[in-house]
């Protein structure tokens, strides 16, 4: 169909030309914070891509994709950021699908309206987390723990703007 794609793998998928080497095995070089890519086509899991990867203090971060791109892992970024969103729009704070709503126009106005509310809730987060009461930081993943498997951020400015919490630094 010739769509363009990226999609993280994990680190222990086998390359298909090679006898049980893993894909983590092209990677073993990345230092902490540094990124590689490479320029020509692997087989992986029978089909044709570029790999590239990421390692931060955490994790290793490897993509595929069926372009050639030094840019694989900002794009993958900012694709997971939107993702993020619809997560809340959904099950982790708005709820959307339970609105039943099926004309387009109404349903556009309201995807707007929860853009806004998102976007006045995780900024709430950021305000809450640096200004009134940081979020406490997983000693065993290392990450903004609040609610497990939430988007830290936008739950905490959200339960700060039910709350009234933030009214301290208006005032």
């Amino acid at each position: 169909q010739n769509i363009h794609f990226f999609i993280r793998i994990r680190e222990n998928t086998l390359i298909n030309h090679k006898k049980g080497q893993t894909v983590k095995k092209l990677f073993t070089h990345l230092k902490v914070n540094q990124g590689f890519f490479y320029q020509d086509l692997r087989l992986i899991c029978g089909v044709k891509v570029y790999v590239s990867a990421h390692r931060s203090s955490k994790a290793m971060m490897i993509l595929i994709g069926s372009e050639f791109t030094c840019l694989a892992i900002h794009k993958y970024a900012k694709r997971w950021e939107i993702e993020t969103m619809f997560k809340t729009f959904k099950t982790q704070g708005f709820q959307l699908e339970s609105s039943h709503i099926s004309d387009l126009e109404r349903f556009k106005k309201l995807l707007a309206l929860l853009a806004i509310a998102f976007y006045w809730a995780y900024l709430s987060g950021i305000v809450k987390d640096k200004e009134i009461q940081p979020i406490i930081v997983s000693k065993s993943t290392g990450r903004k723990e609040y609610y497990s498997g939430g988007v830290p951020l936008f739950v905490y400015g959200l339960d700060a703007l039910r709350e009234d919490t933030l009214m301290l630094i208006i005032k």
